[in-house]
Formats: structure tokens, sequence, C-alpha cells
């Protein structure tokens, strides 16, 4: 069968084969047996709908992703997202308040392990140890490996460090979206001083208060970490003041928050 998958927009995540569209068809598009309009973002709902129909004509279509609440089901590399990015497990067993995982994914369901470099798992660390292990095998033979999905500092453990110490590490990433995460993550920074600062990567939460947001950034940068300011969307595609936009692009920028914190003292 042959399927088309049509993206409303072009990421860094999303494949780029031939198969692989982000508009309108043209003239010179060729039909397909089905065209999938896969979704990440709510705030892109529309956009989809309306590739929907122009592409009813090239195939038969059908609308999902994430925006539409798709539990998931076994993942297929390279299909919806590039080669080399790979999803292990679906769901997290917490209820965060700023996040829709656990209510669309349920709890953690571990799947067939697929190669790749990057794993995007909402909580890996949830998994069994036997799951995890087998995770870690197969990275063995990966190069430049990235954890994106976030690692969760509450479930970091001193095994889960020594494997991934053995392992061609390009980036792990946390994440500190609000004042209370700032425990788990001052736990684990001892440990972590195996890897250097520009290999640990924080996503933290900004858009409500920026005074306590950006004291939780500076603490984060203080702790070793690099953080990555990510504006809340609240599931819209909000529009945020210039000044609000200036200050993530500071925050999610390494040289830009270096010269903006140097000889400040932060932890």
């Amino acid at each position: 069968m042959r399927i088309a998958r049509v993206f409303p927009a072009k990421t860094n995540m999303t494949p780029i084969d031939k198969d692989a569209y982000y508009s309108y068809p043209d003239l010179f598009t060729p039909k397909y047996d089905e065209v999938h309009i896969s979704t990440v973002f709510t705030w892109d709902k529309e956009r989809a709908e309306r590739l929907a129909v122009a592409w009813e004509h090239y195939g038969r279509v059908k609308i999902g992703g994430c925006a539409y609440d798709d539990r998931g089901g076994e993942f297929k590399p390279g299909i919806y997202v590039r080669n080399g990015i790979t999803i292990t497990s679906r769901g997290c067993p917490f209820n965060c308040k700023f996040c829709f995982v656990p209510k669309r994914e349920g709890r953690i369901r571990e799947l067939d392990i697929k190669e790749g470099s990057t794993i995007q798992d909402n909580n890996f660390l949830a998994c069994s140890k036997q799951h995890r292990s087998k995770v870690y095998d197969m990275l063995r033979t990966q190069r430049a490996i990235e954890f994106k999905g976030g690692i969760d500092a509450r479930l970091l453990t001193d095994w889960d460090i020594d494997q991934m110490r053995g392992l061609r590490i390009k980036s792990l990433w946390f994440a500190c979206d609000q004042k209370e995460s700032i425990k788990p993550l001052r736990r684990i920074v001892d440990k972590l001083k195996v890897f250097p600062s520009y290999k640990k990567r924080c996503y933290v939460l900004i858009g409500f208060n920026k005074q306590e947001e950006e004291e939780r950034l500076k603490t984060v940068y203080g702790l070793g970490f690099y953080p990555f300011a990510q504006l809340y969307k609240n599931g819209s595609n909000k529009k945020y003041s210039k000044d609000w936009r200036n200050f993530q692009r500071t925050w999610a920028r390494p040289a830009a928050y270096k010269s903006y914190m140097s000889g400040r003292c932060v932890g």
C-alpha cells in the first residue's frame, strides 16, 4: 500500500522522504492508496483539516495524531517522525498539571524496541528495568544519542546513570516546569558530574510569572544544566508579547544566556 504522509508544519522531527508533504498537492502530485494527515499540535488542526479537504482526491484521507488525542500504537520508524528517532514506550504514570500525556496515552505501555539514536519516549525511566536494559543494549550500537523526550529526575537511578555513561551521549534532556521540579534536579547534580554541562539540557516551561521563571532558569543554569525555555501554549496558538518572545529566545540559546549571566552569581 502506498501512503502519503502530510504534515501541517515542518519541524526537525518530521520526515523528509519523497512521500512526506507539508502543503497542498499540485499538478505533479501522484495518487496514493491512503493520505495520512499527521497533526501534533492542536493549533495546527485548522490547517490540517484544510489539507485533508485538498488531498481527498489523491487517496483515502485519514486525519489523526496527538492533536486529535490519538493514543498511539506500536512505533513505526521513519513514518511520522524522521529516521533516527525511536519511541519505545507510550504514556506516563504521573499527572503533572501542564501535561496531556496521561489523559491521552494512559500509563506506561512498553513497545517493541526499534533502532534509533534519539529516544522520544514521554517518560522512558518509568519503564521497567528489563525494558530499559534492552533499550540501553540497542543504544550501544548507536552514535550521537539523545534522550529528547525528557528524563524524569525523580526516577533516575545510579544504575541508569552507569548505563548512560557507557553510551555515546550527545544530550540528556530533563525538565523543570515548576518550582517543585528543582528539588529532584538538585538531588542528581553530583551524580551527573560525569557529563559536561553542554550535554545536560533542561526544558523550562514559561509564560506565567516572568520573575519567578527567570529565577528558575538561573537556578537550572547554576546547577549545571543548559536551560531551554518553552512558552506555554495550553493547546492553542497563543500570541505572546514581543517582550515574552525575546525572553524566551534569550533562554533558549546558550550563547545568549551565557552572555546575560556573565559575572552573575547563580545556583
